[in-house]
């Protein structure tokens, strides 16, 4: 009987500790290492699926396109994953889940400003490996598309590093081959602008045109009437007309 009353005694003085509770009310240990479990085969499946079986296919042509779509659905699979997880959490505790988020999102700025919009450029498929670019006063090729940044290789053999979130928030230009490419030459009228004024930034325009492919010269000039006439390059006719448009919208602007 003094043993028992000793022990309750020491009970209510020092209360028994219990994982769960410390974790969360209702987020246990058990619902944090099921996810990760979930997580790792994920990552297991798709990682030997891409390193051992997609080899397998008889040329490369279909395994650039496997590839794709396997990166593709493995994106999907994620995404509905971290949806799945992050509902159980908040159902589990909507404060330390919550608390969580905060911290991984503010810890992680800078990766996610980068992450999320090379996820989805690298999902589009725009742009391809060893596909000649230009990005600002940069010439070159495309090396590699990372998690944070595009690699881009340039003429003068320097390796640039730029984050996706500077090159979704600018012109990124697919740049074609010379001997494929269409020109037309474009006739606007200027009305009062000034034609010094045009031709001085008729370069700038077209470097900063996505669909013009730049050249040493586009012979530009003005003719009576206020008639610009400049000769414009891209890689299809329906990039020209739309190089139209934007120097059309650029003159009037």
């Amino acid at each position: 009987m003094k043993l028992d009353s000793l022990n309750n005694s020491v009970n209510k003085v020092v209360p028994t500790f219990d994982v769960d509770q410390w974790v969360g009310s209702g987020l246990g240990v058990r619902m944090v290492f099921a996810l990760i479990a979930v997580a790792a085969v994920l990552f297991g499946f798709f990682y030997l699926f891409k390193k051992y079986m997609l080899p397998l296919l008889n040329s490369s042509k279909a395994i650039k396109k496997a590839k794709l779509l396997t990166f593709r659905i493995e994106v999907v699979v994620w995404l509905l994953f971290a949806l799945i997880a992050i509902t159980q959490l908040f159902t589990a505790n909507i404060w330390i889940t919550a608390g969580l988020l905060v911290v991984v999102g503010l810890v992680g700025l800078n990766f996610w400003r980068d992450f999320f919009p090379g996820l989805l450029l690298r999902v589009s498929n725009k742009f391809k490996i060893k596909d000649l670019v230009r990005y600002q006063d940069h010439s070159g090729k495309l090396e590699k598309m990372g998690v944070t940044s595009v690699h881009l290789k340039t003429d003068d053999e320097e390796l640039i590093y730029i984050p996706y979130r500077k090159v979704t928030a600018d012109v990124f230009v697919k740049r074609q081959a010379k001997g494929k490419l269409m020109s037309s030459k474009i006739i606007l009228q200027i009305g009062a602008k000034d034609p010094n004024f045009v031709i001085d930034s008729l370069a700038e325009w077209i470097h900063q045109c996505p669909w013009a492919i730049p050249q040493s010269s586009n012979n530009a000039s003005i003719h009576p009437g206020g008639l610009l006439h400049v000769t414009v390059y891209a890689i299809d006719s329906v990039s020209l007309g739309k190089v139209e448009r934007f120097i059309q919208k650029k003159v009037r602007g």
